[in-house]
């Protein structure tokens, strides 16, 4: 089975709304999601040439999978860093077996 993870950003304009839209497509087309959401993690890195640290609030979604889309999540990807004017967001997938 197959963990995914989005590293979604809340503090981006939308964000709050995006996270409930996201966790409502998920849900309807994998048949669950988590979404950690209680405490935001912080995202820090260093911006390109002008070495700037930057500064995200991210809330963790996740859905458990059999097997991977990659296009389909390719696409979903980039439907989000539209949507949140984001330069990368940050989906993962993780092997793990139940038990």
């Amino acid at each position: 089975m197959l963990l995914i993870q989005i590293l979604l950003p809340i503090s981006a304009k939308r964000g709050r709304a995006l996270l409930q839209r996201s966790q409502e497509v998920l849900s309807k087309k994998f048949g669950g999601v988590t979404c950690y959401s209680r405490a935001p993690a912080e995202g820090l890195w260093e911006e390109g040439e002008s070495g700037r640290t930057i500064k995200d609030e991210v809330i963790v979604i996740e859905v458990m999978i059999e097997s991977i889309d990659k296009a389909w999540w390719q696409n979903y990807r980039q439907t989000l860093e539209k949507d949140l004017q984001q330069e990368e967001i940050i989906i993962r997938a993780l092997s793990f077996e139940k038990i």
